[in-house]
């Protein structure tokens, strides 16, 4: 096999690229087998934190299909409401968000016994 003609074409640095994803709906995630989200039927919940709503709505577009359940915060003390609420099994978070931002929200996390094992994935 020619490796050439096997290799994906990279984007270059400094342009960006936007993906047009369409939002799951209820009937197509029902249809769908069981994905990495799922097991034995109980959904994996995923909380995103962005203060751009287009940002946590790519996530969300992304991973409902995936058979996630997914919960958006657009800020700081929202995100930290929401999990202390009703912990997540994952939380997404942006690093830049302006007021609280996403190390000070780790670092509550990390602090409060209800969500220092919460897996925190960190992004910018």
């Amino acid at each position: 096999m020619n490796r050439s003609s096997s290799k994906i074409p990279r984007p270059k640095f400094g342009k960006s690229q936007v993906a047009a994803v369409e939002p799951a709906k209820a009937s197509d995630a029902a249809a769908r087998p069981r994905g990495a989200g799922q097991s034995a039927g109980v959904r994996q919940r995923i909380l995103v934190v962005d203060d751009h709503p287009v940002n946590c709505e790519l996530l969300e577009a992304l991973l409902v299909p995936q058979g996630y359940d997914v919960e958006t915060a657009n800020s700081g003390a929202e995100a930290l409401a929401m999990a202390r609420d009703n912990p997540p099994d994952l939380v997404l978070l942006d690093v830049s968000m302006p007021g609280m931002d996403g190390f000070q929200v780790a670092q509550q996390l990390r602090g409060s016994e209800e969500t220092r094992l919460i897996p925190i994935v960190s992004a910018t």
